[in-house]
């Protein structure tokens, strides 16, 4: 509860939003309505999240796979250096 005696609502929240929204519009604001419909619809950052965790997925794949191929990888490097240092 508020100093007024009512109960407050977090700003950040869905309620708080949607009080913030009904309160706007009581005062006539529309422009203020029309913000928060635009902050609710814009998908862009949830895009940028979905990229961000195709690359983490991406990464810890390749890491694992390295990691798991670590002596043959290691065997190949060996073979073309001793091949590389043998024709020279």
């Amino acid at each position: 509860m508020d100093a007024s005696g009512g109960t407050r609502v977090a700003p950040n929240t869905a309620a708080g939003i949607a009080g913030s929204a009904a309160l706007a519009k009581l005062n006539g604001g529309d422009r203020e309505m029309k913000v928060v419909n635009a902050l609710l619809n814009d998908e862009q950052g949830a895009s940028m999240a979905e990229y961000a965790m195709l690359l983490a997925l991406i990464a810890v794949a390749t890491i694992g796979a390295v990691t798991a191929l670590r002596d043959q990888i290691i065997a190949v490097f060996n073979s073309s250096a001793s091949t590389l240092g043998s024709a020279s």
